[in-house]
């Protein structure tokens, strides 16, 4: 029998490795020695392909799985890994595009990927509800409207991207997976969902990416970034991390939500002007919150879906080192004015950490397929 396709395995490896070259042409330029990349394209190749490759891998493999619904087809994911591969690869020709083609190319994986998960959240629900079930379509629909925007509206359109649609997905599917990883290695784990996150969760999210859309906002966006990190520390706390922290796997989950409240409180000094932080806080939500969750998920499904021990390895372990060095040394730049090559070494090492990933761990045939996979 034909075993069941299993996108992750195109996806991740796909991630890894546009993180890797475009991590580093990035640091590459900083140094003056690159590609003339802009920052805006930069961030887009991060935001959509490097960071959306392994939401769209972990979605098309474990959303049908939690559902019980039917999974994609081998050609569903042959389409969606084309369309992402070409839309990441249009950032990289931005100016030799129309604005039309740019947002129809960026779009089109995003829109694909909703219209597969609509049908199955629909039925899903109407069966019962579930938070995570209905976050997926909401953060898709967000990242296929950024993305059409973005040619057009820049930044605003990363930013939305990010807040409405990565940190939604981002937590929703921790807030599903969390505490069925700590069942097993924690005896007597009680951690547990609490309810009306997640409804929350979308709702603060996107006026989060809304709001500056208005203009001059600056309370509006301190008091939304506050307001996230109270809703994430109260499920953190159902989640009981106290035992569960101390096994390297799961802590290394729990550090990425970290960064995620460090990042939103940055950004509320900074809009009130109580600091000067730049792009700081976007940075430290993408590498240290989404970067952290990135490895530590795509590490945890990699081997749980090839029966092997659930466990960082040499592979995940030190790919998390080193995305944690260059957050550390992106925040300490922005906060302290450093050089433009303080920047292009925190890319070099977020680049190196997912370069050594690939290479341990992601690339195809570095895991065999061993046995049966789990189902959160």
């Amino acid at each position: 029998m034909t075993p069941t396709p299993e996108a992750w395995r195109a996806f991740f490896p796909a991630g890894a490795a546009l993180a890797g070259v475009g991590a580093a042409a990035w640091a590459l330029r900083l140094w003056g020695v690159g590609p003339p990349i802009s920052p805006i394209e930069h961030g887009a190749l991060m935001i959509f392909g490097v960071l959306g490759a392994f939401v769209q891998g972990f979605l098309l493999t474990a959303y049908p799985r939690q559902n019980q619904a039917s999974p994609p087809t081998r050609a569903r994911i042959g389409l969606v890994w084309l369309l992402h591969v070409i839309a990441a690869t249009s950032t990289l020709l931005g100016g030799g595009l129309s604005q039309g083609v740019r947002a129809i190319l960026l779009a089109s994986p995003w829109l694909v990927t909703l219209a597969w998960a609509l049908p199955i959240a629909r039925v899903s629900l109407a069966r019962s509800w579930d938070g995570t079930t209905f976050a997926v379509p909401c953060a898709l629909a967000a990242l296929s409207l950024s993305a059409m925007l973005f040619p057009s509206y820049g930044s605003v359109a990363l930013a939305g991207a990010v807040h409405g649609g990565l940190v939604v997905l981002a937590l929703a599917i921790l807030d599903r997976v969390l505490p069925f990883f700590c069942q097993r290695p924690v005896p007597g784990y009680t951690g547990r969902r609490l309810p009306g996150f997640i409804p929350l969760l979308v709702a603060l999210s996107a006026g989060r990416a809304l709001l500056p859309i208005a203009g001059d906002s600056a309370i509006g966006l301190a008091v939304l970034d506050v307001m996230l990190v109270g809703l994430v520390l109260r499920q953190v706390r159902g989640w009981a991390p106290w035992p569960a922290i101390k096994v390297p796997m799961l802590g290394a989950l729990y550090l990425g939500v970290a960064w995620m409240i460090v990042a939103w409180l940055l950004d509320a000094l900074s809009v009130l002007g109580l600091v000067s932080a730049g792009s700081a806080p976007l940075h430290t939500l993408m590498l240290g919150g989404l970067g952290t969750l990135v490895v530590a998920i795509a590490t945890r499904v990699a081997r749980g879906h090839s029966n092997l021990p659930i466990e960082a390895g040499l592979g995940g372990g030190v790919a998390l080192v080193l995305v944690q060095a260059a957050t550390v040394l992106r925040l300490r730049a922005a906060l302290l004015g450093g050089a433009a090559s303080d920047f292009g070494m925190a890319a070099l090492l977020f680049a190196l950490a997912f370069g050594w990933w690939f290479m341990l761990v992601g690339r195809p045939g570095a895991l065999a397929r061993h046995g049966a996979h789990e189902r959160p």
